[in-house]
């Protein structure tokens, strides 16, 4: 047998016998994971996955770039943040209480002389003309549909001490309701023109002395505007804006109770698409265990009734399995809860800074499921060594994130078939392009994951091999061939005498079975000796009286 087994490795054919230890299970729960998955995304996918735009909950990110959850949530925040007019405008100065304490703090401290304007960095004068300013502005605060999703009102938002500061009042009413950070990057071209404006004025000889040092005044006064004081202002002021309305937003139960609910949303559809997955393929599974066995064996039944009932027993005895089965549904409905439950928070708290598109959450939905998977089998005790079980774990994530791309790839290619002659069957061209895609990238990425070292060392072998080729002469490439041929002879003898001695071994047997000088229970027990050594179905051999008389009855 050692040299059978050289002969074997010459040809670069591996024969694996059982590991020592006991991995046969743990590989059958990963491949019928991987099946699982794969008839869930591709079969059950589209009746399940309900992923959008955005993830499902309203965030403050995503509502300021016109991604909502729902049409309703749309339309009322346009109409909270749509109509801002001067009267909004005055209610929210003169007519909140905010304001005037604020105006009030403010005037007593500019009488100290040591107010600094934010809009030139200099102190503020005792006597200066100044306005009580909102650095960000009222009418950006009153449309931020941000601030409406958090239900902060206008005047707690904008009427607070980091957004207003006195300032002078050339500089603010220039501004109006611009951006404060636009403004100071416009301040060169402004400046020109305020120049421009200060020498018309200077030579202008029909308005009086006064008004003339009036209008120089108000010119010197916005020229005083430093770009650099007026940004940083404005990154201070609209960072406190941001942190009071994202914390009144996100602490808030409204917040808090539509991710939950997403978040259980979801965990109950991917469980129920994990489950029936699980359950399609252990039924056409348990089917195919059932039936192939019969097709194989179809000549050797008298009868198309015999077929029946054979498939009746087989279908019996199969129920001894029903509780493995019924524990990997369990795995998968446990893992299609947990991953569809905290990839809905993971996408949720990823769209508080950056939108994400509805393939995007199928794949963190995805990831997570099959993290869990993952997770649960390296953290199960077993005796099957961990690196068994990470390579294995590998296999469940990676061919888990090859099937959600492979839906997508069918998506993209129905979408592109749409305009064309094409287009009633571009569904099934693109379900087909897409499983045979996913199909062929699944099944290279499991043969590499279990047989990673022998490519790896196919790979060293070539380039060995290149390597030598580019170094070794004719004469001694001649040499090794012969000593192969040599070797190999050897090894085809011994290889033809071991066949010889089986082949001898089964014709004992078969003397032994069909001796009818024999007695009977010897040569009952020599013919169940030679159906096992020919392979014949265990269940089909007949093994005692009782099956003698089974058979004969029926």
């Amino acid at each position: 047998m050692g040299k059978q087994s050289e002969l074997i490795q010459l040809s670069q054919v591996q024969s694996y016998g059982a590991h020592k230890f006991n991995i046969d299970g743990l590989l059958k729960s990963v491949r019928d994971q991987v099946q699982s998955n794969l008839i869930s995304q591709f079969g059950l996918g589209p009746l399940f996955n309900n992923f959008q735009d955005g993830g499902g909950v309203d965030t403050i990110h995503n509502v300021r770039n016109e991604v909502y959850s729902s049409s309703e949530v749309k339309e009322d925040l346009h109409k909270k943040t749509s109509g801002y007019s001067k009267e909004i405008a005055n209610s929210n100065r003169k007519g909140s209480e905010n304001y005037k304490k604020i105006n009030a703090m403010q005037a007593e401290a500019k009488k100290s002389g040591k107010l600094i304007d934010p809009n030139t960095g200099d102190r503020i004068g005792i006597n200066e003309k100044t306005d009580l300013d909102h650095r960000v502005a009222l009418k950006e605060i009153f449309e931020d549909k941000g601030r409406a999703l958090s239900g902060m009102d206008v005047d707690e938002a904008a009427n607070t001490k980091t957004n207003l500061k006195l300032t002078d009042r050339s500089i603010n009413r220039s501004m109006k309701d611009a951006n404060k950070s636009d403004y100071a990057k416009d301040l060169p071209r402004k400046r020109e023109i305020w120049e421009k404006e200060r020498q018309a004025v200077k030579n202008n000889t029909t308005i009086s002395p006064e008004k003339k040092r009036s209008k120089l005044a108000n010119i010197e006064n916005k020229m005083r505007a430093d770009a650099e004081a007026i940004e940083k202002s404005d990154r201070q002021a609209r960072l406190a804006y941001e942190i009071h309305v994202n914390s009144k937003y996100y602490l808030s139960s409204n917040f808090l109770g539509a991710t939950v609910k997403n978040a259980s949303r979801q965990a109950g559809i991917q469980g129920l698409k994990s489950v029936a997955g699980a359950v399609v393929y252990q039924l056409s599974d348990l089917l195919f265990d059932v039936l192939m066995p019969i097709v194989k064996s179809w000549n050797s039944y008298e009868s198309m009734k015999d077929r029946v009932e054979d498939f009746k027993t087989r279908l019996y005895k199969s129920f001894d399995t029903l509780k493995q089965r019924i524990v990997l549904v369990k795995d998968l409905l446990l893992a299609g809860l947990s991953g569809g439950f905290l990839s809905a928070i993971a996408n949720t708290l990823i769209n508080a800074f950056l939108t994400t598109g509805k393939n995007f959450a199928r794949i963190i939905n995805d990831t997570f499921v099959s993290l869990w998977q993952a997770v649960k089998l390296l953290t199960t005790k077993t005796e099957v060594p961990l690196s068994v079980r990470i390579k294995e774990a590998f296999k469940l994530i990676t061919t888990a994130l090859i099937a959600t791309g492979g839906f997508m790839l069918g998506e993209a290619v129905s979408a592109s078939l749409a305009g064309t002659p094409f287009a009633p069957i571009a569904d099934i061209i693109g379900t087909g392009v897409a499983a045979v895609m996913t199909g062929m990238a699944t099944a290279l990425v499991v043969y590499l994951f279990d047989h990673f070292a022998e490519v790896v060392d196919g790979v060293k072998s070539i380039i060995k091999t290149m390597a030598k080729g580019m170094t070794v002469t004719s004469d001694q490439l001649k040499a090794d061939y012969e000593q192969a041929i040599i070797r190999i002879d050897g090894i085809y003898r011994d290889v033809l005498e071991e066949i010889y001695v089986q082949y001898d071994h089964l014709n004992k047997l078969a003397d032994l079975a069909f001796d009818l000088g024999l007695k009977p229970a010897k040569q009952f027990y020599a013919s169940q000796e030679y159906a096992d050594e020919v392979g014949v179905d265990r269940d089909r051999v007949l093994r005692s009286r009782e099956d003698v008389k089974k058979y004969f009855k029926n």
